[in-house]
Protein backbone atom coordinates (compact mmCIF):
# COMPACT_ATOMS: atom_id res chain seq x y z
CA UNK A 1 0.00 0.00 0.00
CA UNK A 2 1.17 3.51 -0.76
CA UNK A 3 2.15 5.72 2.18
CA UNK A 4 -0.46 8.45 2.54
CA UNK A 5 1.32 10.27 5.37
CA UNK A 6 -0.64 13.09 6.93
CA UNK A 7 -2.01 14.43 3.64
CA UNK A 8 -5.77 14.80 4.07
CA UNK A 9 -6.53 14.24 0.37
CA UNK A 10 -4.58 10.99 0.25
CA UNK A 11 -5.93 9.78 3.58
CA UNK A 12 -9.51 10.43 2.48
CA UNK A 13 -8.81 8.83 -0.90
CA UNK A 14 -7.46 5.65 0.70
CA UNK A 15 -10.73 5.18 2.61
CA UNK A 16 -13.02 5.66 -0.41
CA UNK A 17 -14.85 2.99 -2.34
CA UNK A 18 -13.69 2.33 -5.88
CA UNK A 19 -16.47 4.43 -7.43
CA UNK A 20 -15.95 7.35 -5.02
CA UNK A 21 -12.19 7.20 -5.58
CA UNK A 22 -12.68 7.33 -9.36
CA UNK A 23 -14.96 10.38 -9.05
CA UNK A 24 -12.56 12.09 -6.63
CA UNK A 25 -9.59 11.44 -8.89
CA UNK A 26 -11.49 12.84 -11.88
CA UNK A 27 -12.24 16.05 -9.95
CA UNK A 28 -8.64 16.19 -8.73
CA UNK A 29 -7.26 15.81 -12.26
CA UNK A 30 -9.63 18.53 -13.43
CA UNK A 31 -8.23 20.86 -10.78
CA UNK A 32 -4.72 19.88 -11.80
CA UNK A 33 -5.49 20.70 -15.45
CA UNK A 34 -7.01 24.08 -14.53
CA UNK A 35 -3.93 24.91 -12.47
CA UNK A 36 -1.71 23.94 -15.39
CA UNK A 37 -3.75 26.17 -17.72
CA UNK A 38 -3.42 29.10 -15.30
CA UNK A 39 0.33 28.52 -15.10
CA UNK A 40 0.60 28.59 -18.91
CA UNK A 41 -1.46 31.79 -19.06
CA UNK A 42 0.95 33.52 -16.66
CA UNK A 43 3.97 32.29 -18.65
CA UNK A 44 2.43 33.71 -21.83
CA UNK A 45 1.69 36.99 -20.04
CA UNK A 46 5.31 37.20 -18.94
CA UNK A 47 6.46 36.82 -22.56
CA UNK A 48 3.98 39.45 -23.72
CA UNK A 49 5.07 41.98 -21.08
CA UNK A 50 8.73 41.33 -21.80
CA UNK A 51 8.06 42.21 -25.46
CA UNK A 52 6.21 45.35 -24.36
CA UNK A 53 9.11 46.25 -22.10
CA UNK A 54 11.53 45.97 -25.04
CA UNK A 55 9.27 48.17 -27.17
CA UNK A 56 9.06 50.74 -24.34
CA UNK A 57 12.86 50.72 -24.03
CA UNK A 58 13.20 51.35 -27.78
CA UNK A 59 10.71 54.21 -27.50
CA UNK A 60 12.54 55.60 -24.45
CA UNK A 61 9.40 55.48 -22.31
CA UNK A 62 10.56 54.95 -18.73
CA UNK A 63 6.98 55.07 -17.41
CA UNK A 64 5.95 52.16 -19.67
CA UNK A 65 9.15 50.26 -18.87
CA UNK A 66 8.28 50.49 -15.18
CA UNK A 67 4.67 49.35 -15.72
CA UNK A 68 5.82 46.46 -17.90
CA UNK A 69 8.32 45.39 -15.24
CA UNK A 70 5.57 45.49 -12.60
CA UNK A 71 3.44 43.19 -14.75
CA UNK A 72 6.39 40.88 -15.39
CA UNK A 73 7.03 40.66 -11.63
CA UNK A 74 3.36 40.07 -10.87
CA UNK A 75 2.97 37.28 -13.43
CA UNK A 76 6.31 35.73 -12.46
CA UNK A 77 5.23 35.59 -8.82
CA UNK A 78 1.92 33.96 -9.77
CA UNK A 79 3.62 31.52 -12.15
CA UNK A 80 6.07 30.49 -9.42
CA UNK A 81 3.23 29.87 -6.94
CA UNK A 82 1.33 27.84 -9.52
CA UNK A 83 4.46 25.87 -10.47
CA UNK A 84 4.90 24.87 -6.84
CA UNK A 85 1.22 23.97 -6.51
CA UNK A 86 1.34 22.05 -9.79
CA UNK A 87 4.32 20.01 -8.62
CA UNK A 88 2.39 18.97 -5.51
CA UNK A 89 -0.77 18.21 -7.50
CA UNK A 90 1.22 16.07 -9.97
CA UNK A 91 2.73 14.05 -7.15
CA UNK A 92 -0.62 13.54 -5.44
CA UNK A 93 -2.40 12.60 -8.66
CA UNK A 94 0.25 9.98 -9.47
CA UNK A 95 -0.10 8.53 -5.98
CA UNK A 96 -3.90 8.49 -6.30
CA UNK A 97 -3.68 6.77 -9.68
CA UNK A 98 -1.49 4.07 -8.13
CA UNK A 99 -3.88 3.72 -5.20
CA UNK A 100 -6.82 3.47 -7.61
CA UNK A 101 -5.03 0.72 -9.53
CA UNK A 102 -4.62 -1.18 -6.26
CA UNK A 103 -8.31 -0.69 -5.46
CA UNK A 104 -9.24 -2.05 -8.90
CA UNK A 105 -7.09 -5.14 -8.38
CA UNK A 106 -8.57 -5.91 -4.95
CA UNK A 107 -11.41 -8.38 -5.25
CA UNK A 108 -12.82 -9.49 -1.91
CA UNK A 109 -13.79 -13.13 -1.76
CA UNK A 110 -17.02 -14.02 -0.06
CA UNK A 111 -17.98 -17.46 1.23
CA UNK A 112 -21.67 -17.40 2.12
CA UNK A 113 -21.42 -20.27 4.58
CA UNK A 114 -18.50 -18.68 6.43
CA UNK A 115 -20.35 -15.38 6.57
CA UNK A 116 -23.48 -17.12 7.89
CA UNK A 117 -21.45 -18.83 10.60
CA UNK A 118 -19.76 -15.56 11.54
CA UNK A 119 -23.11 -13.81 11.67
CA UNK A 120 -24.58 -16.56 13.80
CA UNK A 121 -21.62 -16.32 16.16
CA UNK A 122 -22.04 -12.56 16.43
CA UNK A 123 -25.79 -12.64 16.91
CA UNK A 124 -25.61 -15.63 19.20
CA UNK A 125 -28.08 -17.71 17.23
CA UNK A 126 -27.63 -21.42 17.02
CA UNK A 127 -27.52 -23.28 13.76
CA UNK A 128 -31.18 -24.24 14.28
CA UNK A 129 -32.45 -21.95 11.51
CA UNK A 130 -30.00 -23.39 9.04
CA UNK A 131 -30.83 -26.93 10.14
CA UNK A 132 -34.57 -26.24 9.72
CA UNK A 133 -34.00 -24.97 6.20
CA UNK A 134 -31.82 -27.98 5.34
CA UNK A 135 -34.49 -30.35 6.79
CA UNK A 136 -37.22 -28.66 4.70
CA UNK A 137 -35.08 -29.00 1.60
CA UNK A 138 -34.50 -32.70 2.34
CA UNK A 139 -38.23 -33.22 2.95
CA UNK A 140 -39.06 -31.54 -0.36
CA UNK A 141 -36.51 -33.70 -2.13
CA UNK A 142 -37.88 -36.86 -0.51
CA UNK A 143 -41.45 -35.85 -1.41
CA UNK A 144 -40.47 -35.33 -5.05
CA UNK A 145 -38.67 -38.69 -5.15
CA UNK A 146 -41.74 -40.39 -3.63
CA UNK A 147 -44.03 -38.80 -6.24
CA UNK A 148 -41.69 -39.91 -9.02
CA UNK A 149 -41.68 -43.47 -7.67
CA UNK A 150 -45.50 -43.54 -7.45
CA UNK A 151 -45.75 -42.42 -11.08
CA UNK A 152 -43.26 -45.03 -12.09
CA UNK A 153 -45.25 -47.77 -10.33
CA UNK A 154 -48.55 -46.39 -11.60
CA UNK A 155 -49.97 -45.77 -8.11
CA UNK A 156 -51.20 -42.27 -8.92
Amino acid sequence: MIETGADPDLMAFSEMTLKSAQEFLFAFLTTEKKTEDQYEEHKEAIELWEKRKVMAQKAGRDDLIEKAQEQINLHTEQANKLASELKELNLKSKMMQEMLAEKKMYKPSVDAEVLQEQLSDLVGEEDSTRMEIEKEMEDDKAQKELEALRKELGLD
